[in-house]
């Protein structure tokens, strides 16, 4: 395998099928700011706004404006590829590539920071946890620099979750804030509660009147996407921070190490994004089960080594992701865990259909219930190890099969016929 000097976006779509968006639709600019290669409708592949066809919403041939929103294209860590017609096994892929998919090694291991003790995870009832998210992790999804950040896909999800980002951005039309103008220095993650009255200043923002409820990582999804009653409220601009915080308080979303490519400062700090990260301290996989609801699960250099362990858990994994794991056939999403687009507009929308109106109102707590314990009981059955010592025998065994000169006379036994 080489390491192609191309752009890995370019190398991607040519195994893209010749009539996907990708290869027949309008590209997108992929060096526009992340905002303006939001979705500014419902995303493809969607039922009122929400993932309806996960295989699809997971394929990135049908979402170019991934090319520009995602760390694996905009700077992977790695890109090894080949033209050739070779084997690779690996642990994950993307749609359009041919790889042959074994269970990682993270699953079977055991290591705590991938499965919760069972006892522990059993030792919570569903309504002592806090009706709320909760997500740790490394800043990774690939190389990121002063000028590439904001596109990659979990720091734009860290800025989606925290409310004083959501406070400046929708305070942006109103403030329109142009470069190099008043910029205050503003930790949006493990900050200490300083109020965001106006939108924090970027050397890449691009908030004006054009773009309202725009900041340097996304923009607000259109209210009327999605039809729940607080989308569709006049004051959702204006109460849509406020909503988030009842359920993404400060220090339930945010980053361990911010994971610089330059030398990086005490306690894992990065001297390009400080002004918008604070690293938080661990929250081990124990901690997230059994104190928070739902646990979100985003890609990072490759696919997530959490996603198992969510499975496995009594909270409700909410699962955005371009990469093809070796159980994706077993697993059935809104019944085993709740999906979400790959920019997660739809993320408000999908909370807000669960938890209601952030007091009680319009909330849907006990199908949240029922996808965690339905998922829980069935990843018990089809994603214990003995199923992937199962899988891997299946695969050997096939594998053998086909390298065999003489494949077509194994196992044949004539009186049989």
């Amino acid at each position: 395998m080489t390491e192609p000097a191309i752009p890995l976006w370019t190398i991607f779509t040519a195994t893209c099928p010749p009539f996907s968006p990708a290869r027949s639709g309008s590209i997108p600019d992929l060096t526009l700011p992340p905002p303006l290669l939001m979705p500014a409708t419902a995303p493809l592949h969607t039922y009122h706004g929400f993932v309806a066809n996960w295989t699809l919403a997971t394929d990135p041939c049908q979402h170019p404006h991934l090319g520009g929103l995602h760390g694996s294209f905009v700077r992977p860590l790695r890109k090894s590829t080949t033209g050739q017609l070779i084997p690779v096994f690996s642990t994950a892929k993307m749609a359009g590539n041919n790889d042959i998919l074994v269970p990682a090694a993270m699953y079977y291991s055991g290591w705590d920071m991938f499965e919760a003790d069972p006892v522990e995870i059993n030792s919570t009832s569903w309504n002592q946890k806090a009706n709320a998210i909760a997500w740790r992790g490394r800043a990774s999804g690939g190389i990121s620099t002063a000028s590439n950040f904001m596109r990659f896909q979990r720091h734009r999800f860290l800025a989606m979750t925290n409310a004083t980002t959501v406070a400046a951005a929708e305070a942006c039309p109103q403030t329109n804030p142009r470069l190099g103008q008043n910029r205050k220095k503003r930790r949006w993650h493990g900050h200490s509660g300083a109020s965001a009255t106006s939108a924090p200043q970027h050397p890449n923002a691009n908030c004006n009147d054009s773009t309202p409820g725009s900041i340097p990582f996304y923009t607000l999804p259109n209210p009327s996407t999605y039809p729940l009653p607080l989308a569709h409220s006049s004051s959702t601009r204006s109460t849509l921070s406020s909503w988030l915080s009842t359920w993404s308080p400060p220090t339930s979303t945010g980053f361990t190490n911010l994971t610089c490519r330059v030398p990086s400062g005490p306690n894992g700090t990065c001297p390009y994004n400080d002004d918008y990260f604070s690293p938080l301290p661990p929250l081990n996989l124990s901690a997230q089960i059994n104190g928070f609801k739902y646990l979100p699960d985003i890609d990072g250099n490759s696919f997530s080594g959490r996603y198992r362990g969510f499975l496995l858990s009594t909270s409700v994994p909410l699962k955005a992701t371009i990469y093809k794991e070796w159980h994706d056939k077993r697993l059935v999403p809104w019944a085993h865990f709740v999906p979400f687009d790959n920019t997660f507009v739809d993320l408000f929308g999908v909370m807000e259909y669960f938890i209601g109106d952030g007091v009680g109102r319009g909330g849907h707590d006990d199908q949240a219930r029922r996808i965690a314990e339905d998922g829980k009981a069935w990843a018990e059955r089809v994603l214990r190890k003995e199923d992937m010592e199962v899988y891997m025998l299946r695969l050997l065994l096939e594998w053998a099969r086909v390298c065999d000169l003489q494949r077509e006379r194994i196992g044949f036994v004539g009186d049989l016929v």
